[in-house]
């Protein structure tokens, strides 16, 4: 079995990021609705996602734009 690496939020790289604020924005539109203070995924700010992610490990097989 291969080494998995471990990467923190600020490790992602661009595709896997949009990735991971896209579902963000979804949890968000799920859980508030209307009341969401986003339109889209791109309103949200970096920083957002950092903190929201904090501490989280991913793989690589965790996004989808990476599986071939």
């Amino acid at each position: 079995m291969a080494n998995k690496t471990y990467r923190s939020v600020e490790e992602l790289n661009a595709d896997e990021f949009a990735e991971l604020k896209n579902a963000l924005f979804c949890a968000m539109k799920d859980n508030q609705g209307d009341d969401c203070k986003y339109e889209t995924a791109d309103e949200i700010p970096d920083d957002e996602v950092k903190k929201n992610y904090e501490g989280i490990s991913f793989v690589e097989e965790d996004f989808w734009c990476n599986i071939k």
